[in-house]
């Protein structure tokens, strides 16, 4: 069986708060992570971005299912110009003093299984790994 999720845990040093504007503020987001033009943490809100994958860009549609500030942040996460499903990212953030731990779950990546190669299990580990572990921690660690 080909695993469908995936789980990541990279505890910062940084409050709680600091790391929820990271997540939610256009701004911050665009410093560490994706170009969003606009981001609003409330449920039922959808927000866009391109990102380049393996040699071409894509366009990737999220819609937030649920917000709870300085908690849990959670959405869908599609590519509309492609023909492959849909998958959904779970930031849940566990505050420890003056460091918070940062769970992120992204499920039912085998519904992207038909966008090839770059839409493996693997690779999204390989970015989301990146991500968390470099991007973000160099952002809330400055």
């Amino acid at each position: 069986m080909q695993l469908d999720t995936i789980h990541l845990e990279v505890t910062y040093n940084a409050p709680v708060e600091r790391v929820w504007q990271a997540l939610t503020e256009p701004d911050q987001i665009r410093e560490w992570c994706f170009d969003v033009p606009e981001f609003l943490a409330e449920q039922g809100t959808e927000f866009e971005f391109r990102k380049l994958g393996r040699k071409r860009m894509f366009l990737h549609r999220c819609k937030i299912l649920d917000a709870e500030n300085n908690m849990r942040l959670k959405y869908t996460w599609s590519y509309p110009d492609l023909q492959i499903g849909e998958s959904v990212v779970t930031w849940e953030l566990i505050p420890r003093g003056s460091i918070t731990s940062v769970r992120l779950v992204h499920e039912h990546l085998l519904n992207h299984k038909d966008g090839g190669d770059a839409f493996s299990v693997e690779s999204f580990d390989t970015g989301w790994n990146t991500i968390l572990r470099r991007s973000l921690a160099d952002y809330l660690e400055k």
